[in-house]
């Protein structure tokens, strides 16, 4: 087992610079954890397989980018710290955020009505617990919800949560502080990030409702626990429901739109156009519609320009492949 939570601390590591401080703090609780149960041995072996392991992480398997990136730029982290760190969130970040604490941002954002990554930088609107409109959830179809990232029903997940705890600990308080040992662990994890208030960058935040339902659903007998515990799961199901339901169904008629587009750009002359800016997958969806390219940036065109629908890619066609696209849409 230790073993196993080595290899997946080693790919944790290079999944983003940040997974290196969420890799730190998962195993340095474990460590705790082992040692407030006098599980010497086991806690001898974790930190010397930890400290290999993680060695093995940043020289080896991470050499690229972390060594690579002290030899050229002084330091592992390069351009997300050091001079002329490049701050990725900024003009992303509510501008009400920008005056707040972590906490305070963390409040603000997941007691918020749900809202896309945008740098129009509007403040959070704050949305009461377990209540949505049905207008919100199409933001949950776009991958990289900024605001009330977990769900529509996450904060108030984590109101019955809090219940759970207060509950649970005046009937178990010694299972009830190793929930909370657990949940402090990820909390931790979360809160040394600065965009901790944006889903996407701490997705461990999502288990803590989870643990909680573990909780409540463990002291057998105790029928008001055992009820919140089961209201949690619920609330759980239907916003994972709603966020994966709405997901689905958009990504799906998008694909088909997309679709839609690349089989219409088969019949324009070729080869087309392109400017691909960050969107470079798409040079194997044209290829896998035979569709023949040519990349220039700027795009210079004296056709129609066509951008490909959800993506950066746009494209030059003449005039029978814009025909084409027209014909397609109006099937």
């Amino acid at each position: 087992m230790l073993t196993a939570y080595t290899l997946a601390m080693i790919m944790t590591m290079n999944i983003k610079f940040t997974a290196i401080g969420y890799a730190g703090v998962l195993t340095v609780g474990l460590l705790i954890a082992l040692y407030m149960s006098e599980q010497f041995g086991r806690l001898k072996r974790l930190f010397r397989i930890g400290a290999i392991g993680g060695l093995i992480g940043v020289l080896i398997v991470g050499y690229n980018p972390y060594v690579t990136n002290t030899l050229h730029y002084g330091h592992p982290f390069y351009p997300l710290a050091g001079e002329g760190a490049i701050d990725v969130v900024k003009n992303f970040t509510p501008r009400n955020l920008e005056r707040m604490n972590r906490f305070e941002q963390i409040a603000a954002a997941y007691f918020a009505e749900p809202r896309g990554n945008s740098t129009d930088k509007l403040p959070t609107k704050f949305q009461m617990p377990f209540t949505f409109s049905p207008k919100e959830l199409p933001t949950y179809a776009e991958t990289d919800v900024a605001v009330a990232g977990f769900g529509p029903l996450f904060s108030g997940a984590l109101l019955l949560s809090l219940v759970v705890l207060v509950l649970a600990f005046r009937r178990r308080p010694g299972l009830t502080m190793a929930a909370i040992g657990v949940i402090a662990v990820l909390a931790v994890s979360s809160l040394i990030n600065p965009a901790a208030w944006w889903a996407r960058y701490v997705p461990q935040l999502w288990v803590v409702p989870l643990i909680c339902v573990w909780l409540a659903l463990c002291l057998k007998g105790r029928r008001l626990v055992n009820g919140v515990g089961v209201a949690l799961a619920v609330v759980l199901a239907a916003n994972a429901l709603m966020v994966s339901g709405t997901f689905a169904s958009k990504q799906w008629v998008w694909s088909e739109e997309l679709r839609g587009q690349l089989t219409a750009l088969q019949k324009a002359a070729q080869p087309v156009k392109a400017d691909f800016t960050y969107s470079w997958s798409n040079r194997e969806r044209l290829k896998a519609y035979g569709i023949e390219f040519k990349e220039e940036t700027p795009l210079a065109c004296t056709g129609e320009k066509v951008t490909l629908l959800k993506s950066g890619t746009t494209l030059c066609v003449d005039g029978a492949g814009a025909q084409a696209q027209a014909q397609a849409k109006a099937q």
